[in-house]
């Protein structure tokens, strides 16, 4: 008698981890098609998701991954440390298109996964404009963590240092969990010449 397998759905913090990992790794990839030295870093109190080398390998920059399966990310107080060494890459990665020929391009450029590259004195701009924003309008849930819809964009996100669970409350400077859409970062759209320019100091 044989047991039929049954395949268990992977749990939210498994899914983040693949969320993240697979950004990091496709961030990292297309660094090196644009012929940037890169690595990914590991562990739980790391520091930088990826570092970006310069040719020579005297400079170094870093570079902060935010990956999620919808077209909206969530940022939180590292937004504020902006510095010429540091760049912002924002992954949407859509569902991968199950692909049986060569005829369903289309398809595949649809799950293409879509990156969107900021400095860090661009993120820190768009976070304190919509913390602005949000501290006028007392927090609206279109702005700042705070209601069902906050959770179903956390379970979409990768796993990063900026994704803990936030309060939602806006109620001093303190600085909250703010949200990013794709309007917010399509400036940043496949422009990886600020890796080097980062690079550059």
């Amino acid at each position: 008698m044989t047991t039929k397998k049954t395949n268990k759905p992977k749990t939210t913090k498994s899914n983040k981890q693949f969320v993240q990992m697979s950004g990091e790794f496709g961030v990292t990839s297309e660094l090196y098609r644009h012929h940037i030295q890169a690595s990914i870093t590991y562990g739980n109190a790391k520091s930088a998701d990826v570092v970006v080398f310069s040719p020579t390998g005297n400079r170094a920059a870093r570079v902060e991954v935010k990956s999620a399966s919808i077209e909206t990310w969530i940022v939180g107080k590292q937004a504020l440390q902006a510095a010429s060494h540091i760049v912002w890459v924002f992954v949407y990665l859509p569902e991968p298109a199950a692909t049986i020929s060569p005829a369903q391009t289309s398809e595949n450029a649809a799950a293409a996964p879509r990156y969107y590259i900021l400095s860090s004195s661009n993120v820190k701009s768009i976070y304190e404009k919509k913390m602005a924003q949000a501290i006028t309008a007392r927090a609206t849930k279109a702005q700042v963590l705070s209601s069902v819809e906050a959770k179903k964009i956390q379970d979409a996100q990768g796993e990063s240092l900026d994704s803990a669970p936030a309060t939602g409350k806006v109620t001093s400077t303190k600085a909250p969990m703010i949200i990013f859409e794709v309007a917010d970062v399509d400036p940043g759209f496949n422009k990886w010449h600020r890796v080097n320019e980062a690079l550059k100091g």
